[in-house]
């Protein structure tokens, strides 16, 4: 067999040999391009809810804030202090905004009669869901929205669901009651309140409160976080100071 031929047919071997090459990274360029498009589509839809705007919120039942200030309600100078240590999370909290909470407010602290404050305490017992919540509280009390912001979430209240405990959720809230966006998401992103946050624990834990809610009037701890027993210790206080 001659050179020639020899030749003709290494050439022609070494022409399938790269056309098989080339096949072949064209097919691996093909399956990582594939691959990529289909982790960006699982990224997308992992993604896309948080990009979507929170319809199903529930507005509150708008409420009287008697000489809003902060976390506290009334007149300072009232007979009666009233301290809550709550939390977003408890299902006895919800109870005690919905059913306790507006009586107090109506029947004594519209009256003059009680100092009312509210203190955060899910930092402690329902964190991280919680300690969000409670950021998001003293964020919009930067701009002067505590109880605004106090009634949007427990208005989202759900046991066993996280729809009002995100993020999005509660800028939306905040976009809703007419917050500056990007003051409240700087801060609820930067955690700006955790010194406050630690303060409410702190402070609960010195007046040894077994858990949420938890009522304290003048001082004292009371067993119970029910309305009649908190009306009947107040009307007892007010009863003795008429008697001294």
């Amino acid at each position: 067999m001659s050179s020639e031929i020899l030749s003709k047919k290494q050439q022609k071997y070494q022409d399938r040999l790269r056309r098989s090459k080339r096949e072949k990274l064209k097919k691996q360029a093909t399956n990582l391009t594939l691959i990529i498009v289909g982790v960006g589509i699982i990224i997308l839809a992992l993604l896309y809810p948080s990009f979507q705007p929170i319809t199903d919120l529930v507005e509150p039942t708008p409420r009287s804030h008697p000489l809003a200030d902060g976390n506290s309600l009334g007149d300072p100078a009232a007979p009666i202090t009233l301290e809550v240590y709550s939390d977003f999370k408890c299902p006895a909290c919800e109870y005690f905004y919905s059913s306790v909470e507006p009586l107090i407010i109506q029947n004594y602290v519209e009256t003059g009669l009680v100092y009312f404050t509210y203190h955060t305490f899910g930092n402690r017992i329902n964190p991280p869901q919680s300690g969000l919540t409670s950021q998001a509280l003293y964020c919009a009390d930067d701009q002067g929205n505590f109880w605004e912001m106090h009634d949007y979430i427990y208005s989202n209240y759900t046991y066993g669901s996280s729809k009002g405990f995100t993020d999005k959720a509660l800028e939306t809230m905040a976009a809703n009651i007419g917050l500056d966006q990007d003051v409240f998401s700087n801060c609820l992103a930067n955690e700006i309140h955790t010194d406050q946050l630690e303060q409410d624990v702190e402070a609960g834990m010195a007046a040894g409160i077994p858990g949420t809610p938890s009522v304290i009037i003048n001082g004292v701890l009371l067993d119970s976080f029910e309305y009649a027993d908190i009306q009947a210790e107040i009307e007892r206080i007010l009863a003795d100071e008429i008697i001294e």
